[in-house]
């Protein structure tokens, strides 16, 4: 269908040599059975009709998509469909992810989800409801073969629309034919443009704008942009249109929103294309738009800071210096034979007293900036354990008696290129740096950091990475803002007889925790107690007490009453650091028990493509 062959290439002698290679294989799993079991018991059964007869509380609100125009359109549309209201709505949601939390070599894996919406707001978006499809292997994304990997699925879903499947609804103790619809698509906007085959690069990337769109290339960035593109979609008489200052300045928006093609307009100019080709080679598919905008990640460096000044009203946010000469430019102007090495050097050694220079002359006039450009106290707090990024931190010697480890590590490196280095570390200090101003505080971390390039290794076709505790970085920057980092864990080895091997840890990332302030259960549900996540978490015990630290060498210990404090009910292991360096390490909330998971379908109808 799509050109490529299916086998790998055999070498040598193609008599005697052994089976095919396939270049991929697809993990396909049928919806079918999974959406008739939803009708073997008789309480799934009775609640899958519930898009029809449940019970809205306020209907001027929208509690389910049956209450949306958009699934009233397509009932009333295909009228025979609706009328047996046990036939399956279905969403199909899709993303990348590397299944190798702790590789440093890029892989994505692109499972395929799908779920059914006749169940009620409490039910359809639960774990049991959500059925993986197809497992789209790696290492890298599908990309313009989505499609290619989507034809099974594909198939399936025909037959349920043409033809259904006979199945017992144990509600009513009767058989009836079962049929099944693909109203939409979830996803990221990349993805959106996998599936559908619009691109999402470029200034018309806008399914909705198309040709009509208000998008420019910005002057310094040279990118493509939408800001304030969507200003035409408010009401006629609304005060934000003739807002000069907070959007585009010295703008007012006149215009009306390009008139929304429909579904047949759609049609009409997709059959002037010419027929679509699957597979990499694909130049558009024919396929329903979604409306859902995701424009992906913003760049806050120097060009953005100099487009905003040339778009916006907002001083504060302009860094903006005397002449409009940024520090490196006033560098490049008293030696324009500098080089970029040299300009990191002596940023790092004269930018802060250069920045403090301009605040006294009045050539800023961000108060932020002013606030901190006369640097922190020179009193500090310091701390054992810190809640940040999802994680629960604690220093070396905070770690030092305990079994657990919430000390580990590890930063983004700045070396940028085809392989950026990742700095995996020991935390030792946590500090707070307080400077001018009301809530102006930053928490650094002090590690003790393992060396990037002869202390850590990376398996070229796992990405695993270990490194050799006995190797130092000799460094004399060891603070990183807390914000950058990630928390990881140590372990050794099983000892192997190899002296070489047990220098080496293997490093594991720890996933982030969201941390709420209470637990929410479904009102007509009594909570089981279990914790269904298999993921590695750390220490959620944590003893945070304050000392005051003078940055010279003078050093005076206080008690902070006021500190953040929690009640430790949990016993101490005896355990010396020692003991810990020669052993194990081992991550808190660590689940090692997968055995009450449950497969949401038998293994007889799991099927394996060759791609």
């Amino acid at each position: 269908m799509c050109g490529h062959p299916r086998f790998k290439p055999k070498a040598g002698d193609t008599v005697n040599s052994s089976r095919d290679v396939p270049y991929s294989i697809l993990r396909y799993f049928p919806i079918t059975p999974r959406l008739q079991r939803l009708f073997m018991s008789k309480t799934t059964a009775q609640y899958m009709k519930w898009h029809v007869d449940g019970v809205r509380h306020d209907e001027s609100v929208i509690t389910h998509p049956a209450d949306a125009d958009a699934w009233k359109q397509f009932d009333a549309t295909h009228e025979l469909f609706a009328q047996e209201p046990r036939n399956v709505r279905l969403g199909l949601c899709t993303d990348g992810f590397n299944p190798f939390s702790g590789s440093k070599t890029p892989y994505s894996c692109w499972p395929v989800f799908v779920t059914p919406y006749n169940l009620p707001p409490s039910m359809c978006m639960r774990r049991e409801y959500i059925f993986l499809s197809l497992l789209i292997p790696g290492p890298k994304s599908p990309g313009k073969r989505l499609d290619v990997y989507l034809r099974p699925l594909i198939d399936e879903l025909k037959v349920l629309w043409d033809n259904g499947v006979t199945t017992y609804d144990a509600w009513q103790k009767k058989n009836f034919n079962m049929k099944a619809a693909l109203l939409w698509t979830i996803s990221d906007f990349p993805a959106y443009g996998m599936l559908s085959g619009w691109s999402t690069h470029g200034r018309l990337s806008c399914p909705i704008c198309m040709k009509n769109t208000k998008s420019f290339r910005l002057q310094h960035g040279a990118k493509p942009c939408w800001f304030d593109c969507h200003r035409q979609y408010l009401p006629a008489g609304h005060a934000f249109r003739r807002d000069r200052y907070s959007f585009k300045k010295s703008t007012v928006e006149n215009s009306f929103p390009p008139k929304r093609m429909s579904g047949v307009d759609i049609l009409n100019e997709l059959d002037k294309l010419e027929e679509a080709n699957f597979g990499a080679n694909s130049r558009g598919k024919k396929g329903d738009f979604g409306t859902i905008h995701n424009w992906g990640k913003t760049k806050d460096n120097a060009n953005a800071r100099e487009d905003l000044k040339l778009i916006c009203k907002r001083p504060n946010l302009e860094l903006v210096f005397e002449n409009g000469k940024q520090f490196e430019d006033s560098l490049k102007e008293l030696d324009p034979n500098i080089s970029e090495d040299e300009i990191l050097i002596v940023r790092d050694k004269d930018f802060s007293r250069w920045i403090k220079n301009q605040v006294d002359t009045g050539h800023i006039r961000s108060r932020i900036i002013q606030q901190i450009a006369y640097g922190p106290s020179k009193s500090v707090t310091s701390y054992n354990g810190l809640k940040v990024n999802g994680y629960i931190f604690h220093t070396k010697d905070h770690d030092k008696n305990r079994a657990t480890m919430n000390s580990g590590v590890c930063v983004k490196g700045n070396i940028y290129g085809e392989n950026d280095l990742d700095y995996y570390g020991i935390l030792e200090e946590i500090l707070e740096l307080s400077y001018l101003g009301d809530g102006n505080s930053v928490f650094i971390f002090g590690c003790c950091w393992f060396d990037p390039i002869n202390g850590v290794k990376v398996d070229e076709r796992y990405g695993l990475v270990d490194i050799k505790y006995k190797s130092r970085l000799q460094s004399n920057e060891p603070f990183v803002l807390a914000e950058q980092a990630q928390q990881v864990y140590y372990t050794k080895y099983p000892h192997s007889g190899n002296k070489s091997n047990g220098e080496w840890w293997a490093a594991c990332k720890v996933r982030a925790k969201l941390y709420m302030n209470e637990t929410l259960h479904d009102p007509d549900e009594e909570p089981n107690g279990q914790d269904d996540s298999n993921d590695f978490y750390q220490d959620s015990v944590s003893e945070l007490r304050a000392q005051n630290v003078i940055l010279e060498d003078e050093v005076i210990s206080l008690f902070d009453a006021n500190a953040p404090m929690e009640e430790v009910n949990v016993e101490d292991i005896n355990c010396p650091l020692d003991t810990l360096l020669n052993d194990e390490f081992i991550n808190d909330n660590e689940d090692f028990d997968g055995e009450n998971s449950e497969s949401a379908c038998s293994e007889d109808e799991n099927e394996d493509y060759v791609m």
